[in-house]
């Protein structure tokens, strides 16, 4: 008996003896490997292609052999919708979430993206064509689906909201942000809300700027529109441009873009209609009690009623387009002015106008563009 324990004990000696031997060459081996993956993806990123999964928007094809990233006709077009409306005043990325939500665009476990997620894709160089892999930055060979300025500007909001947050500021949309400069040291004027008026200031670092009045938003636009009154007869190319950019706000589906987006919206539904029928059978075999079954079943009627108005939105929008009823004549640039939002103000004037306010007067210089 003493025998026998005395191999046993030897026996566990002598593998524990080996043992970080073995150790050594396993890590040696995963060493390797990861090496010769990191040769691999060094070597694909010089040629453009991003060594993973790519985005929401783009698919993998192979294409001589090789795995490239292309856009998805299905998915990409709401992908460009996402940036373009989170442009818009009212939009955030908790809206944008709720939106792609509503479109079907799921993670790959079928499940909805957090708003976390959607703020990553804001601020994904690869919709413009860059690839961000390991904190560096590399040329991509994909096609991009937005354009450098649309991304830009994205990032400009991203970091707006992100300073508000920070400051605890509340936030307005004023329609001359970013559009006038101060004569004394061309600052730009920036502007803030007391006592529900709206004024506007340089940051006052010259000696002379400190000597300008404050600007009164009401007051600024009256000049404003003044000098809209003197466009009597505009430019054709820059009105039907002026025309046709704020029409692609108000519609922002093409007919091609409204039937794929019907498309998904409906398979997201036959899926919702799945998920019940399932959800039912499982209670009907007692797998779930019968409160949690209503409750499920209330949220799958609110979601799937959603994604029907929606489908019912897109089917006006294409039966019936908006159109924008201003015609060319005279002061028709006042009038498309007038009878725009905050932000398609901000639009017109910045393609019609330079304004320079001379702050001692008040007086506001306009240039046109």
């Amino acid at each position: 008996m003493a025998q026998s324990s005395n191999c046993v004990f030897y026996l566990l000696v002598g593998v524990e003896c080996e043992s970080p031997i073995y150790l050594a060459f396993a890590k040696k081996y995963t060493d390797n490997l990861r090496e010769e993956a990191m040769k691999g993806w060094a070597e694909k990123l010089a040629q453009g292609w991003m060594p993973s999964q790519p985005p929401h928007g783009y698919k993998t094809i192979i294409e001589h052999g090789k795995k490239i990233h292309v856009p998805d006709e299905e998915t990409s077009f709401i992908i460009v919708r996402m940036f373009k409306l989170y442009l818009e005043p009212e939009q955030s990325a908790k809206t944008i979430t709720e939106e792609l939500t509503l479109c079907g665009i799921t993670t790959k476990k079928g499940r909805s993206l957090a708003k976390s997620a959607v703020h990553r894709m804001l601020k994904n160089p690869f919709y413009m064509g860059t690839i961000h892999f390991n904190g560096k930055i590399y040329p991509g060979a994909h096609e991009p689906i937005i354009s450098k300025e649309l991304f830009d500007a994205v990032q400009e909001k991203l970091t707006m909201l992100s300073q508000t947050r920070t400051t605890g500021r509340s936030r307005h949309e004023f329609p001359f942000k970013g559009l006038i400069r101060c004569s004394a040291c061309h600052g730009m004027i920036t502007w803030q809300k007391q006592k529900e008026r709206a004024y506007g200031s340089c940051q006052r670092r010259l000696d002379d700027c400190k000597k300008h009045k404050w600007l009164r938003e009401d007051r600024t636009e009256e000049a404003i529109i003044g000098h809209l009154e003197k466009i009597e007869d505009p430019d054709s190319h820059l009105f039907d441009e002026l025309k046709e950019t704020l029409l692609a706000r108000k519609n922002p589906f093409s007919d091609s873009d409204i039937t794929a987006m019907t498309k998904l919206l409906r398979a997201q539904i036959r899926r919702l209609e799945r998920v019940a029928n399932n959800l039912y059978e499982d209670k009907l075999e007692g797998i779930i009690d019968d409160t949690i079954y209503r409750d499920k079943e209330a949220k799958f009627a609110e979601r799937k009623n959603k994604i029907q108005s929606r489908i019912d939105e897109l089917t006006e929008y294409k039966d019936k387009i908006d159109k924008i009823t201003v015609c060319k004549s005279k002061h028709a640039i006042k009038r498309l002015y007038l009878q725009s939002n905050t932000a398609e103000k901000q639009l017109i004037l910045s393609r019609l106008f330079s304004v320079i306010i001379h702050g001692k007067s008040g007086a506001i210089e306009v240039v046109l563009s």
